[in-house]
């Protein structure tokens, strides 16, 4: 819900002229939204609800090519053409519910790409992150990384405990997102 919403605000900015119309300009921004093929499911929600494509009133009245047929049959004949579309719909989420599982490991792969996996052992030294709480002193040319520690414990989760080269122990274990190797 809240990607739809941020979806819906950022078609809205781009339309209101004023702060005040935008209740007027929801409903297009809802139905483009309802409208447009989504990657995950290459489906619209529309589609996916009803089962068929949605009309625009425009085309019931100057009708398309592809309406134009449906419109000039018999209403049984159109029941049954719509009963079948109907029977249809289970199929198509089906494979709207397949082509997101392809897209969910798509972009997984993608991901995965790009991620530096970070593993150390006992006794490797390690620079840990500075984490700014306020305001640094030194601001931008304040150092990012401090250390160097050696790793004392692998913990589940890639987490680890640390201490420094005093032998003094890091209270809280650390998870490897916030360390890179020291070479020396």
């Amino acid at each position: 819900a809240e990607a739809t919403n941020k979806i819906l605000i950022r078609v809205l900015e781009r339309t209101v002229e004023t702060g005040r119309d935008w209740y007027e300009k929801m409903y297009n921004a809802i139905w483009a939204y309802r409208t447009i093929i989504r990657t995950p499911t290459n489906a619209t929600p529309a589609e996916l609800v009803y089962g068929t494509e949605i009309v625009l009133p425009l085309h019931v009245q100057k009708p398309a090519m592809k309406f134009a047929a449906l419109i000039e049959l018999p209403i049984s004949k159109y029941q049954k053409k719509r009963l079948a579309q109907l029977d249809l719909l289970d199929e198509k989420r089906l494979q709207a519910a397949e082509h997101a599982k392809v897209h969910r490991k798509r972009v997984a792969r993608h991901y995965a790409k790009s991620v530096i996996e970070r593993k150390f052992q006992v006794n490797d030294l390690v620079l840990r992150s500075i984490v700014p709480l306020r305001s640094r002193p030194k601001g931008k040319w304040a150092p990012n990384w401090e250390g160097p520690y050696v790793v004392k414990e692998v913990l589940p989760h890639n987490s680890y405990r640390l201490i420094d080269v005093d032998g003094v122990e890091i209270s809280d274990p650390i998870n490897a997102l916030h360390l890179k190797k020291f070479y020396t």
